[in-house]
């Protein structure tokens, strides 16, 4: 289920069994910099970063086996500039 939701280091060494694999898909806060850009905003979660999170696993004792290598997908953006009656 693809919801890029925040993890909970805490939570997930509690409930992690001995053995077990921690897989999860992140998107870093500093991602679609040309967004913000766009709309000249910063960042608003520019600690989610592998970093932070691999920080916070070895804190609760977890091990990150695989972080930092970034995970490379086609994403198709796309701009609609749009107005009722052709006014700009």
């Amino acid at each position: 289920m693809p919801r890029h939701e925040a993890i909970g280091p805490r939570e997930i060494a509690r409930v992690l069994a001995p053995g077990g694999h921690l897989l999860t898909q992140q998107v870093d806060g500093a991602d679609a910099e040309e967004i913000h850009e766009w709309f000249g905003t910063d960042p608003q979660y520019p600690e989610v970063s592998s970093g932070c999170i691999v920080r916070d696993l070895e804190a609760e004792r977890l091990l990150a086996l695989d972080a930092d290598r970034p995970i490379r997908v086609t994403q198709r953006r796309f701009r609609i500039l749009a107005s009722r009656d052709g006014v700009q």
